[in-house]
């Protein structure tokens, strides 16, 4: 027998009293597909699942999510890693094969007592000023949930690619809560984001230069922005704490990016007539992509490598990636995130100036110009 519901998601197998229990498939309208086993609707015990995106998982399941052994296989490769074995506990993964390391939460905790204090000055040591006769940009980038790695992945395309697009790359600190890499960067604590951001003022002219902050996690409607780490216990970044730190320390033109759910909730505590906010979501919705297998969160992909290469202003950038997201939940029929922006004209004056110089002194010829 089969059920579909309205949204035309099909489920078939053996009911009792609507309730499928036993073998049986899902074929979901987005293209999802699961065959294998089930217990009262959920998925359990083995089973193989493929998303929407054409990822695969083949192993074991409990109450509808990957736990216990498996074996996943992306549709196409990230880190360079077309296939891997791994251990989930109700969606996380915790153990890894030989092709990655997932650190233990003692091993985290020991780094960060030990480790932390000392990485984090060394990384704060080693900013540059730029040049006092014209405007630089400088980069703050923040990976705030550790167990899953799609949020250090955004991070490590801001290193990669943004940085040497706009000629950054010694002006940067990037705070990353990461279990698979805890040695590169420091983690990202409320101490590491308030010492970075101060440090920062202190480098930085702070009536020229512009601060671009891209901060990446799951969000909270009541706390804000999640930082949070295997072994250790973190409290979040509320908005009203980002807006503190971001006072206290005098800089004047700032570029604040948020991709969280909720993250709306941070456009009222930061903005500023120099200050521009983009935000992944509204402060009463979700935003999406937030697992340890995707490459990217849909909101960071669209911004990251789908609109700021191919734009001349972030907040072009912005609306462009708003349409891609807009585009892509609809058509897997998601509830809208609502991305949001705050500008204003002297912020937008201020990256005119900045990127007519940037344009003017490169030979790069995927550099955006004015």
């Amino acid at each position: 027998s089969e059920m579909t519901d309205e949204e035309g998601n099909r489920w078939v197998g053996e009911f009792d009293h609507g309730v499928l229990t036993g073998k049986g498939t899902y074929n979901g309208t987005d293209g999802s597909f699961y065959e294998g086993g089930f217990e009262y609707n959920y998925y359990e015990g083995k089973g193989r699942y493929r998303d929407a995106e054409g990822n695969i998982y083949e192993g074991e399941f409990s109450s509808g999510n990957k736990h216990g052994e498996g074996i996943y296989t992306y549709a196409e490769p990230v880190d360079d890693i077309k296939t891997f074995t791994g251990k989930w506990k109700y969606g996380t993964l915790i153990e890894g094969d030989n092709q990655f390391t997932i650190h233990s939460g003692g091993e985290i905790a020991e780094h960060a007592i030990y480790n932390q204090q000392q990485s984090l000055e060394k990384t704060l040591a080693a900013l540059k000023p730029g040049n006092p006769d014209q405007p630089d940009l400088f980069v703050l980038g923040i990976a705030g949930w550790g167990e899953q790695e799609v949020f250090h992945r955004e991070i490590k395309f801001l290193q990669q690619d943004f940085l040497p697009r706009f000629h950054a790359t010694e002006r940067a600190v990037f705070l990353v809560n990461s279990q698979r890499d805890i040695h590169s960067q420091p983690l990202a604590t409320i101490t590491s984001i308030e010492q970075a951001i101060l440090r920062l003022g202190e480098v930085m002219d702070k009536d020229d230069d512009i601060l671009l902050i891209y901060a990446t996690s799951h969000g909270s409607r009541e706390s804000g922005l999640a930082l949070d780490h295997r072994g250790l216990v973190l409290t979040d970044l509320s908005p009203d704490a980002l807006g503190d730190m971001l006072d206290k320390s005098g800089i004047k033109h700032k570029v604040v990016v948020v991709s969280a759910c909720y993250s709306g909730i941070f456009v009222n505590a930061v903005k500023s007539p120099t200050t521009m906010v983009l935000t992944a979501s509204s402060e009463d919705r979700r935003s999406f992509g937030c697992a340890d297998e995707s490459r990217f969160t849909y909101f960071g992909q669209a911004l990251l490598e789908q609109a700021i290469p191919y734009t001349d202003s972030f907040s072009a950038a912005f609306e462009k990636a708003k349409s891609l997201v807009e585009q892509r939940e609809q058509e897997e029929d998601k509830k809208p995130s609502k991305p949001q922006i705050h500008t204003a004209e002297s912020i937008e004056l201020k990256l005119r100036e900045w990127r007519k110089v940037l344009g003017s002194r490169s030979n790069n010829a995927d550099a955006p110009s004015a």
